[in-house]
């Protein structure tokens, strides 16, 4: 997507990079680096397969972030802050009976039999093996791997991504790293509060002082799915994390 529009995408995580970027003023790769691991550590990949759908590459710090996700071992060699909350497992889609063994595409010792699979099975899970390969070193994987990767991630999304009609022999699985269960955070919520916070805090400049509740109301009123309680929460989540960011003691806050 374009960055320099002034229009704001409807999607979360295409509006949270329109955001990054007139805000902060960072370039393509930055701006969806941090997008794109934001939500890859609430294990959702939906950004990522959206800009494979749009055909961009993202910078080689998301490749790696993502190559890192499939490769404990090379996960492990990295340094850097970044947490790593969940890894994605490659797993074989069966029709016959049996459970299989977890596969992480970056691990060479789990390649699958090659007498236990057909050539599509074969082809495509070395083609993300190669690709993770490549994306480790920080480099572009090919189109060919993106494809495999997008019916990896989201197969029901991409299907039409490649000629053939083949269902994907392989699928992911987001498993946390620390063992827990459980879902995981909304990585919208944050831009949603956001969002929310924005229309009270400009809806208080036009009412004027001690104009809170009355905000809080007619953003509701304008929004009539999402209660006044939600607009509350919202707005006073960003007003304590601003006054905690800037040391700041007054209530009102300017986004």
């Amino acid at each position: 997507m374009a960055l320099d529009t002034d229009e704001v995408p409807d999607d979360p995580w295409n509006g949270l990079a329109w955001r990054l970027s007139k805000e902060h003023g960072w370039d393509f790769d930055r701006t969806y680096a941090c997008v794109i691991c934001s939500y890859l550590q609430a294990g959702d990949s939906r950004p990522l397969v959206d800009l494979i759908l749009r055909r961009r590459v993202p910078g080689p710090n998301v490749l790696k972030y993502l190559a890192a996700m499939f490769d404990p071992v090379f996960r492990q060699s990295l340094e850097t802050d970044l947490e790593f909350p969940f890894e994605i497992r490659v797993e074989e889609v069966r029709v016959r009976k049996g459970r299989p063994p977890n596969r992480s595409a970056g691990d060479a010792s789990r390649t699958p039999d090659p007498h236990a699979h057909s050539d599509f099975e074969r082809s495509t899970y070395f083609v993300l093996a190669e690709g993770v390969s490549s994306m480790a070193k920080g480099n572009d994987p090919g189109r060919n791997a993106w494809v495999c990767l997008a019916r990896l991630l989201d197969p029901d999304t991409c299907q039409t991504l490649s000629p053939d009609a083949r269902p994907f022999p392989w699928k992911s699985k987001f498993s946390r790293t620390d063992g827990g269960r459980g879902r995981p955070r909304n990585p919208e919520f944050a831009e949603r509060n956001f969002l929310f916070a924005r229309r009270v805090s400009a809806l208080m400049e036009q009412l004027g002082p001690g104009s809170y509740d009355a905000a809080i109301a007619q953003a509701a009123d304008e929004t009539p799915s999402v209660g006044p309680q939600t607009f509350r929460d919202a707005y006073d989540a960003v007003a304590s994390r601003r006054k905690r960011d800037a040391g700041c003691r007054e209530r009102k806050i300017a986004i």
